[in-house]
């Protein structure tokens, strides 16, 4: 767990990011009588009707998943002097880990990684994406775009579409393959279609293949909102290595 904390002219906050959703928590005594706040907690950013509207809510990301919402008497309006800390601390397995799964088919290994019998290479957790599903030539990948992703004009950067793209391709040629063969992507064409936020909320980028040859492996990728809006597309040829 991530110790996290917020500031505002009162003093210092603390929460914790969590793997769970908390909602409308009584505050603690010492927070109540020192800054008013009639209730506080974490909850999903696809869940922001967690908290009633009897009261104004000072709501903050601090995670790709999670908001800390503050709860205040609607009489003192809202509050906009909260400001959380801008870090982010995350974890890796060793990626050296895979080579648990060198002796098993493409799809296995997937199947593997997306219930977390192996490790997710260090690039998921890095960028804060997620293997949701794999089937054979087809695989998605799901990823809420947060303020860490931002490029200098606000929204979330190029390199963030191509890696998710990019990926899901990938995942979607490897599992095809037998056991003992590898890949290695020759190219990637990216359009970029829609804009991202951290208002966007949860994204889906889902790669299958179109045409499996006997060196080359064609593959496309789409990356939606949850509306189903098309924000991103891009096409990928891979190599075989036997």
């Amino acid at each position: 767990m991530t110790e996290l904390s917020s500031t505002s002219e009162h003093g210092v906050l603390g929460v914790r990011d969590v793997d769970f959703a908390l909602e409308r928590l009584p505050p603690p005594p010492d927070l109540a009588e020192r800054h008013r706040v009639v209730s506080w907690g974490l909850h999903r950013r696809d869940r922001p009707d967690a908290y009633a509207q009897a009261c104004r809510t000072q709501q903050e990301p601090i995670s790709a998943r999670f908001w800390v919402s503050y709860r205040y008497p609607a009489s003192l309006g809202r509050m906009t002097n909260v400001q959380l800390d801008r870090e982010r601390a995350y974890t890796w397995a060793d990626p050296r880990g895979m080579a648990a799964g060198a002796g098993l088919d493409g799809l296995t290994l997937l199947r593997r990684v997306a219930d977390g019998s192996l490790p997710a290479p260090p690039i998921a957790h890095t960028m804060g994406f997620d293997l949701e599903s794999v089937e054979n030539g087809r695989a998605v990948l799901v990823l809420t775009p947060a303020e860490y992703h931002y490029n200098p004009i606000g929204s979330v950067h190029g390199g963030v579409y191509a890696t998710l793209l990019d990926s899901a391709c990938g995942c979607a040629v490897h599992s095809t393959l037998p056991a003992g063969v590898r890949y290695t992507s020759l190219d990637l064409a990216v359009k970029f279609l829609g804009r991202m936020t951290m208002d966007t909320g949860l994204v889906r980028c889902e790669g299958w293949v179109v045409h499996a040859g006997r060196s080359t492996v064609l593959a496309r990728a789409e990356l939606r909102n949850e509306a189903g809006k098309l924000l991103g597309e891009a096409t990928s040829s891979c190599l075989l290595l036997r």
